[in-house]
């Protein structure tokens, strides 16, 4: 769902594990974990190796970093889009999936 009041963006989806799993590779396996400041955050395991990334608002965009010992690898930049600045992304993890939130206002 995307609601839009004046120049302001607000948007909702609710994302289930299978959908999830349906979007990666098979040998990749990922889960949303609960995090305290309501941010997506995402486990993933590959064989014996695992490793958490973060979703952020950074500079207008949905940024994707890693965290722990892998976050000196860098991030990836999942959206961005002139007429359009991100301002918040937040997660909630349930136990059918997760409800992922944005919030962004429109550029001129």
């Amino acid at each position: 769902m995307l609601t839009k009041d004046d120049d302001r963006l607000r948007g909702e989806a609710r994302l289930s594990e299978a959908e999830l799993a349906a979007a990666l590779p098979r040998q990749l396996s990922v889960r949303p974990v609960e995090d305290a400041a309501g941010e997506l955050v995402l486990e993933g395991s590959v064989g014996p190796l695992s490793a958490r990334a973060r979703l952020t608002a950074q500079n207008g965009a949905l940024v994707v970093a890693p965290e722990g010992l892998l976050g000196g690898l860098g991030s990836i930049t999942v959206f961005k889009d002139s007429r359009v600045t991100v301002t918040a992304v937040g997660a909630k993890p349930g136990p059918q999936g997760v409800t992922l939130t944005a919030a962004g206002r429109l550029e001129d």
